[in-house]
């Protein structure tokens, strides 16, 4: 450790402890003790559990609800993707032949490159992308995204808004569409949502 240590004049509880320049990765008092406790070894220590938690929170239900869309396209075959919120204007709106009214998308005022233009609207272009990505993986290839899309929004101080929303693409040499029903009719009963035929 290098450290000089000698005990306190100002305490007997305490121990002044000088650094050598040597050492520029001690910053703080926890980078010290780490150290005492490398060097007396982690399972010398007693082991206690904490008489108070840290927290008092609990998981919102929206990320409880996604968890288990995850766990139940994931146990059906499907392969979750998770690409970046920031895509380009044309990702966004044009190469999804959508239009753009100006007041839905979440734009960077100075954005770096081209590819992080706005904030996505749609799961769309995360989906496609990684399917363009990964053409040469092998087939068929089902993927799914269960996150968050975020739209302007003036009634809130922040001036915007995030939805969840769930999402997936498939592509193959052969359509594939057979199973796509079954598969999110199970994982729509696997989060305890009734399904109804479509009329």
């Amino acid at each position: 450790m290098s450290y000089l240590a000698n005990p306190s004049r100002s305490s007997p509880d305490l121990i002044d402890v000088e650094i050598p320049v040597t050492r520029a990765d001690v910053l703080h008092q926890a980078d010290i003790m780490e150290d005492v406790a490398i060097a007396y070894g982690f399972n010398e220590l007693p082991r206690s559990f904490p008489s108070k938690s840290g927290t008092v929170a609990q998981p919102l239900p929206i990320n409880k609800l996604t968890d288990i869309i995850r766990i139940e396209a994931a146990m059906a075959g499907w392969s979750e993707v998770l690409p970046l919120i920031l895509c380009s204007h044309d990702e966004n709106f044009g190469w999804l032949n959508r239009k753009d009214d100006g007041n839905g998308a979440v734009k960077l005022a100075n954005p770096k490159t081209i590819e992080f233009q706005v904030v996505r609207t749609s799961l769309l272009p995360g989906l496609l992308a990684a399917i363009r990505e990964n053409w040469d993986r092998s087939n068929p290839m089902k993927i799914f995204e269960v996150s968050d899309v975020t739209f302007r929004g003036s009634s809130l101080g922040i001036k915007s808004r995030n939805q969840r929303h769930c999402g997936a693409a498939g592509c193959g040499t052969t359509s594939g569409c057979d199973g796509v029903p079954g598969t999110w009719r199970g994982t729509a009963t696997g989060c305890s949502i009734r399904c109804s035929a479509a009329g």
